[in-house]
C-alpha cells in the first residue's frame, strides 16, 4: 500500500523549494538590474567624455540588462 500523505508531503515540499528557489533567483535578477542602472547613472553622469572602455562597459552592461528580461520574462507565468 503506498503512502498517501508521504507522498502529497514530498510534492508539497519540492513545490514550496522550487518556489523559495524561484524567488531568491529573482531577487538577484533584481538586485543586478539596480547594480546595471547604477553603474549606467555613473556612465552618464561624467562630464569628461567617455573612454572606449567606458562604451564598451556600458553596451556590456546593456546587453546583460536584455539578457535579464528575457530571464523575467520566462519567470513570469
Amino acid at each position: 500500500m503506498t503512502d498517501i500523505s508521504g507522498i502529497i508531503i514530498r510534492e508539497a515540499t519540492a513545490d514550496m523549494e522550487a518556489k523559495t528557489i524561484r524567488k531568491a533567483y529573482l531577487a538577484v535578477l533584481t538586485k543586478e538590474i539596480h547594480s546595471i542602472h547604477h553603474a549606467n547613472r555613473s556612465f552618464w553622469g561624467q562630464k569628461n567624455g567617455h573612454s572606449r572602455e567606458d562604451r564598451f562597459e556600458y553596451y556590456r552592461r546593456q546587453d546583460r540588462l536584455e539578457a535579464i528580461r528575457r530571464e523575467l520574462a520566462a519567470l513570469t507565468p
